[in-house]
């Protein structure tokens, strides 16, 4: 696990294509084959410090984690392995790495939006200890940012909120 390096954010939209190739298994053909964030987007993210990176042997990046700021804890924007590298935990791995921020910086909690159903989304999550916020536990900022994805076509009741909350202090 290390911090992106700006040469590295085409390479994240790449990771984040080849990863959403598996959604076609999943009856949602349409993530496929959309575009992917572009690199300058990554880019944007990599020099304010919030994307790490998963490395393989040669410390190329195998699987990333993008996150940033919201309602004072840290959201988790996007994260992508490679197909080839799924089951390697590697998506624990850059949870538990989020999670080190988060802690370092005196967050409270992770927090994502993702698809209910899809079985490395929702599911996956919830093994990881992230759970669903009802619609009490969702706070203004992010209802826009579930507004915002709304708005861009991700159907709203096939995706749900999820918190990961950090009682912890940081080892």
């Amino acid at each position: 696990m290390r911090a992106a390096r700006l040469d590295e954010a085409a390479r994240l939209s790449a990771i984040e294509a080849a990863a959403a190739a598996r959604f076609r298994e999943q009856g949602l053909a349409w993530i496929a084959e959309g575009p992917p964030v572009a690199p300058q987007a990554y880019a944007i993210l990599i020099e304010a410090g919030r994307v790490c990176v998963a490395a393989d042997a040669d410390d190329m990046p195998v699987g990333f984690a993008a996150w940033y700021p919201l309602d004072g804890c840290l959201y988790l924007a996007e994260m992508d392995v490679l197909p080839q590298h799924a089951g390697h935990r590697l998506g624990a791995a850059l949870i538990g790495e989020l999670v080190r921020i988060a802690q370092a910086a005196h967050m409270p909690a992770l927090l994502l939006t993702t698809f209910r159903n899809v079985p490395w989304n929702a599911p996956y999550y919830a093994r990881l200890g992230f759970r669903i916020l009802d619609a009490n536990g969702i706070t203004s900022e992010l209802a826009a940012e579930i507004q915002r994805q709304t708005a861009a076509g991700l159907p709203p009741q096939s995706r749900v909120a999820m918190r990961l909350d950090l009682n912890e202090p940081l080892a």
